[in-house]
């Protein structure tokens, strides 16, 4: 089944497979969220909107323009027009969430790096949309009918948070339910509480490997290896002989090849130039650390 994740992030630059970006009931969003990436502010709507786009309507739409190689956003209507109870907000991320998991699944998307496709949203209505004192019961409303919408569409959503009010918010609510990770069995929760509790009295140090990082599209060691050999035109057969070899001994034969490791350090920068980061940088990042193992 799919799962609601909760960060505390910037919801344009984590890597996701579509996002929802806010607008209001002429399907334009605020100038603070085409500040990035560089080029986003010419990404507009289009002149004519659907003929269903309605408050009480239709209310998402994929937005066309936006600069290639980020995520995409879809356009969706959650600036209320006057007084709204709160499930008009939540109405609205449903919308989205089914609308971006069909086209999903008509392309044919597998997630890319991930296991299953990642749906990010921010909590809807607490910015401009006239919910910002509501934020705790805008979690509360929100965070089920997400959790029922991963399940059904067999994808994972992000539920990003800006500001730490809101973080806190949705993170409480997820403390007081005992059912948040159902597909963890007894001894796998009882380990995580555990290291939440080293982690929460900062006893806890993070190890990481270059794995934490393929959710973001970036190498493994033997991918890195095998991307810096190509580019240095290394043959088929050289690469094959290259490969029964340990990875420090391929590094040290690729710095010969490329002449230093001035020159070697150039090309492993930027073999791992990124725009966005994983979601699980983000969840790492949320966690109170100050020290990391790599």
């Amino acid at each position: 089944m799919g799962h609601v994740f909760i960060v505390h992030s910037d919801i344009r630059k984590l890597c996701c497979d579509a996002w929802l970006l806010p607008c209001d009931v002429r399907a334009r969003p605020n100038r603070q969220w085409l500040e990035w990436p560089p080029g986003a502010a010419a990404a507009l709507p289009p002149r004519e909107l659907p003929g269903d786009w309605h408050p009480d309507g239709r209310r998402t739409l994929k937005l066309a323009g936006w600069p290639a190689g980020h995520p995409q956003p879809w356009l969706t209507n959650v600036g209320a027009d006057r007084l709204r109870g709160l499930d008009w907000f939540i109405a609205g991320a449903l919308q989205f969430i089914d609308a971006a998991a069909r086209e999903l699944s008509a392309r044919g998307a597998s997630g890319g790096p991930r296991s299953r496709p990642l749906l990010a949203l921010p909590v809807v209505g607490t910015g401009f949309g006239g919910a910002e004192a509501l934020a705790g019961d805008v979690v509360r409303l929100l965070i089920p009918a997400l959790n029922e919408r991963a399940h059904r569409h067999q994808l994972d959503v992000a539920l990003v948070a800006y500001d730490e009010h809101t973080f806190a918010a949705a993170q409480a609510y997820r403390r007081a339910r005992p059912d948040s990770w159902p597909e963890l069995p007894a001894p796998l929760r009882s380990h995580a509480d555990r290291l939440a509790g080293l982690a929460a009295r900062h006893e806890l140090v993070l190890f990481l490997g270059a794995g934490v990082s393929s959710g973001a599209s970036l190498p493994l060691w033997g991918e890195l290896l095998e991307l810096l050999a190509r580019g240095l035109g290394i043959s088929d057969a050289e690469l094959a002989a290259l490969r029964r070899l340990d990875y420090l001994d391929q590094s040290h034969i690729l710095e010969q090849r490329c002449g230093g490791e001035d020159i070697l350090r150039e090309k492993i920068a930027a073999a791992m130039q990124r725009h966005h980061y994983a979601l699980g940088h983000a969840l790492l990042a949320s966690l109170p650390l100050t020290e990391i193992v790599t």
